[in-house]
């Protein structure tokens, strides 16, 4: 249940400023320009960014992680997408099956007892 408040406060997070990242990300001279503190925006993305990283190890390990991210430039690479978001989906993925499997695995474990 934690987890699940943590990324739904991620998503708000980046759905909230996805316009601001976005503008940092492709023009940071005109998000300068227009005002935007680019370092603190780019620390308040990465920051969120190591959240998620850190809370998929804590899921999956860092093994689950690595074999995610070389799944993903895999599947970047053959489908010919953008790496980093290959990547986020693949990690997203294994979180999924790992979750199914952990429910599986409790469920069962009480039908045992």
């Amino acid at each position: 249940m934690q987890r699940s408040a943590l990324f739904a406060a991620l998503d708000a997070f980046y759905a909230t400023f996805h316009k601001r990242f976005a503008l940092i990300s492709s023009d940071a001279r005109t998000a300068y320009a227009g005002g935007l503190n680019v370092r603190l925006w780019d620390f308040l993305f990465y920051a969120a960014f190591a959240v998620v990283v850190v809370s998929f190890v804590r899921v999956a390990g860092v093994l689950g992680i690595a074999a995610a991210s070389l799944v993903g430039l895999w599947g970047s690479y053959r489908l010919d997408l953008p790496i980093g978001a290959v990547i986020v989906c693949a990690c997203g993925l294994a979180l999924t099956v790992v979750s199914i499997i952990t429910s599986v695995r409790r469920r069962s474990q009480r039908l045992v007892v």
